[in-house]
């Protein structure tokens, strides 16, 4: 999970990583320290993504001796176009304060270009599409391609009932070539995340290959403790 994060990668992006990289349990302290804080509060949201990717890539370099190299692979990836009866997003305006929008961490508003990712829900404030797609492919661990054509920004909210077997993570539709499974699993009480799709938002993923960059693991060790 610590490389998906550092690298901007989903799961079927790392390949020859040992069984314990995914069966062993770690509880992970990392702190800033007070300048560096200072300089993150500086930057854009997008900015701040990319320099915490980048610090989580020194420490994974730093304790687990981490190396790897990139390449091309042809995998299975989602893509997100438009359903058969049309959109129904609402397109946000330019402007907009969002009072009652998304607050951060300190409980001040995230200001308008706001995102939030949590078991059964995305709500996406004034971003476009392609931040959707990103979403999902946190969520599914697979790459979602945004194929819609929709430009401009975007108000979204996406509600399902999360599987709890996986954590509040999400079940890829086994055998379903058209990735939109639309009966919910026998123990959840609402929609899939793929029906919610297509009755929330008017939107579909459909299964699709693509060359892709997977990150091929060189050397990992186990971390000692601090």
């Amino acid at each position: 999970m610590l490389i998906r994060v550092a690298y901007g990668v989903e799961e079927n992006q790392i390949s020859g990583a040992p069984n314990w990289l995914n069966s062993e349990n770690y509880n992970v302290e990392a702190k800033m320290d007070s300048p560096a804080v200072d300089e993150l509060r500086k930057l854009s949201e997008d900015q701040r993504k990319l320099e915490r990717e980048r610090m989580l890539r020194v420490l994974l370099a730093d304790r687990l001796h981490l190396t790897l190299h990139r390449e091309t692979k042809e995998l299975p990836v989602y893509a997100l176009v438009i359903a058969k009866n049309g959109i129904k997003l609402h397109k946000s305006k330019l402007g907009d304060p969002y009072p009652n929008g998304l607050k951060g961490p300190d409980g001040l508003p995230g200001g308008p270009t706001s995102m939030r990712i949590k078991p059964g829900e995305v709500i996406i404030q004034a971003r476009p599409v392609e931040s959707l797609a990103w979403a999902l492919s946190r969520l599914l661990g697979r790459t979602v391609l945004d194929k819609s054509g929709l430009e401009g920004n975007y108000d979204i909210t996406l509600q399902w009932a999360p599987d709890e077997g996986q954590g509040g993570m999400l079940k890829r539709p086994e055998g379903n070539q058209q990735g939109t499974d639309n009966a919910p699993s026998a123990e959840s009480s609402g929609p899939s995340i793929f029906a919610a799709l297509q009755e929330q938002l008017g939107l579909k993923m459909e299964s699709q290959k693509s060359p892709r960059e997977i990150l091929a693991i060189d050397n990992v060790e186990r971390p000692s403790e601090n």
